[in-house]
């Protein structure tokens, strides 16, 4: 019997959708999964927004010092635009700036101009199965790569924003593909990881306005504020706790562990769900 989502089912699904954001697993994939075994009716994508709000005040909360030294390099910039040249070469923090800047613009603009196509994904859990397994071949990757000292530049960003717009796709891990993309370009694990976390804040954040005009217009689709509440609570928690667990396991270089689950699960998904 199809159910509408319950308190228990929002609390469940946030919890889900904080750890997965931030593990290199699919926080989408397994939303979709998890709502196709449970034989819950939604319409559209309104809960992920909420669950992903959640996981957005994570960021907040666990780079909060990255983000209150780029805020301060942003604003000398604007106090003196004529010298953003020599800001540009002289602070590290206003270079991250740009390269986030640089590596939202593939998601932004495939993201907007393909929103229909991917939203219909969200109800299609075989695909998701083989997106799955797709991200389990990223993470793989992950093994083979070196020479893990190279700084983070336009190339670079633009590589890993592109990894970003192909993770639109429900199973194709936002984290596994941008931490692959940075790493296999000769980023270091822990550099990618926190550049991955800091993109993360224009992308969901985007996605998040995206889908706000759409509730304003079509309302929340008999979605209930406490629902959502406790699914914003559940992710904003879990997804600190995740963040925590994948620094560690970036310091340990062991990102390709998750590769096996992923494929596992992928097949799972494609035969049984």
């Amino acid at each position: 019997m199809i159910t509408q989502l319950t308190l228990n089912d929002s609390l469940l699904l946030g919890v889900l959708q904080g750890f997965t954001e931030f593990l290199p697993i699919s926080s989408s994939g397994h939303l979709v999964v998890a709502q196709a075994l449970l034989g819950i009716k939604k319409s559209g994508i309104s809960f992920e927004i909420f669950v992903h709000f959640g996981t957005l005040m994570s960021i907040f909360v666990m780079f909060r010092q990255d983000i209150r030294v780029m805020t301060v390099a942003v604003i000398k910039m604007i106090r003196n635009p004529k010298n953003v040249t020599a800001i540009y070469h002289s602070d590290e923090q206003f270079r991250l700036f740009i390269m986030i800047l640089v590596a939202t613009l593939p998601a932004g603009v495939i993201g907007i101009l393909f929103k229909d196509n991917f939203e219909m994904l969200f109800s299609a859990p075989k695909y998701v199965g083989y997106a799955f397994i797709f991200t389990g071949i990223i993470l793989f990757s992950t093994k083979f790569a070196t020479n893990r000292s190279a700084k983070i530049g336009v190339g670079s960003a633009l590589t890993i924003g592109f990894a970003q717009a192909f993770a639109i796709i429900p199973g194709i891990s936002r984290a596994g593909s941008t931490i692959g993309a940075g790493m296999l370009r000769g980023v270091s694990g822990e550099e990618a990881a926190r550049f991955s976390f800091l993109l993360a804040i224009p992308a969901i954040a985007g996605a998040t306005l995206l889908q706000i005009i759409d509730i304003m217009e079509y309302g929340l689709q008999e979605l209930s504020l406490s629902v959502a509440g406790v699914g914003i609570v559940a992710s904003f928690l879990t997804g600190i706790v995740a963040i925590r667990l994948l620094m560690g396991i970036m310091k340990r270089g062991k990102l390709h562990y998750f590769s096996w689950y992923c494929i596992t699960l992928g097949v799972v998904t494609i035969l049984y769900v």
